[in-house]
């Protein structure tokens, strides 16, 4: 992160890998630091969306049905942080999120208890990184998914500058390749992939936890390895590589596929839900501003508020190959459905 003092005005960027160069504006007022609300942070150029800091927190939610409790985010009025002058640092005991949009909880990144403090750059190999999570090709969806758990220290414990950091995924021992055609976000082909980017469709970033969708079909091995770039000299970490079973098992993990199964039925039937109720209340919405305007022929005019869009591309996503290894993403689609209730009794 970069930080900046001007007058009474604190600023910070670099809180999000797709879009570094965005500021967020606190106030410093005696041994604090305030974040009042949220601070629009510009259109993320990799993305698309207006982005936000946006101070949050969260709360355990109970499904007692299922006697299953999860985290709920929600957005919090303002974030505090206590100033120490003498070591220049700063701490705080909630949380903030770089959010897309401004009206519902659509996080790029999420930052929780955060501490600012000097840092000194230090080059050195990066920690090993692993594969948590798999799910092999599914010609049904024309895709494969997995969760990567990627690291920023190196091996003496000294965190590393994320910008210099990059991760290769390799298949039946081959170096991947991300094509622009198969990753739309991309402009050029490239092995390396800076270890923050994300395009929150394909290559989802969630804390340290890398979600990739793939389209390489009959793998009979994986692995993943970390790279630190430093000038002309680079750092590599032991190439992490998993076989591939017959049934798309990974030696030394739990498959997602084995709870794929369990959650087949129950994403066919909220999908519908959740797309009928988003498709009515954008339906709605477009009407009553139409009819603010007079009114106008159903046929010369489309109405599209994204926030929908992404409530039901959230949930595929949760679904596919959850954020959370297992049964856990079945929490975030009932989390989706209870939100979208409050839309179809409008």
């Amino acid at each position: 992160m970069k930080v900046a003092f001007e007058g009474d005005g604190f600023y910070v960027s670099n809180l999000s890998g797709s879009n570094p160069d965005a500021w967020a504006k606190g106030k410093v007022d005696g041994d604090k630091v305030v974040f009042d609300g949220m601070k629009y942070m510009g259109v993320d150029p990799v993305l698309g969306y207006h982005t936000y800091f946006a101070p949050s927190g969260k709360q355990k939610v109970t499904w007692e049905d299922y006697d299953y409790t999860f985290d709920s985010i929600y957005f919090n009025k303002d974030i505090i942080f206590a100033y120490d002058r003498t070591a220049n640092t700063l701490k705080s005991e909630t949380n903030f999120l770089i959010n897309a949009g401004k009206n519902v909880v659509y996080k790029v990144n999420e930052y929780e208890k955060p501490m600012f403090a000097p840092w000194k750059e230090e080059a050195g190999t990066p920690k090993d990184p692993s594969i948590f999570e798999f799910m092999p090709y599914e010609s049904e969806y024309g895709y494969g998914c997995m969760q990567i758990h990627v690291n920023k220290e190196s091996t003496d414990g000294k965190l590393l500058n994320p910008g210099k950091l990059f991760y290769n995924l390799y298949f039946d021992g081959d170096l991947f390749t991300f094509y622009p055609d198969e990753y739309f976000a991309l402009k050029d082909e490239i092995t390396d992939m800076p270890i923050d980017f994300t395009d929150n469709n394909d290559i989802v970033k969630n804390g340290t936890n890398r979600k990739i969708y793939y389209f390489a079909q009959g793998l009979s091995s994986v692995g993943v390895q970390e790279i630190y770039k430093d000038g002309d000299k680079t750092y590599k970490s032991n190439l992490v590589s998993y076989k591939v079973d017959e049934k798309g098992n990974l030696t030394g993990i739990n498959n997602a596929k084995d709870n794929q199964q369990i959650l087949e039925d129950i994403y066919g039937f909220l999908q519908k839900i959740n797309v009928n109720a988003a498709y009515a209340a954008n339906e709605r919405e477009g009407a009553e501003i139409a009819a603010r305007h007079g009114g106008v022929d159903d046929y010369d005019w489309m109405y599209y508020n994204s926030d929908y869009y992404y409530k039901e591309e959230d949930m595929r996503n949760s679904v596919l190959c959850g954020h959370f290894p297992g049964i856990v993403g079945i929490h975030h689609i009932f989390h989706i459905l209870y939100d979208l209730s409050s839309i179809t009794s409008a």
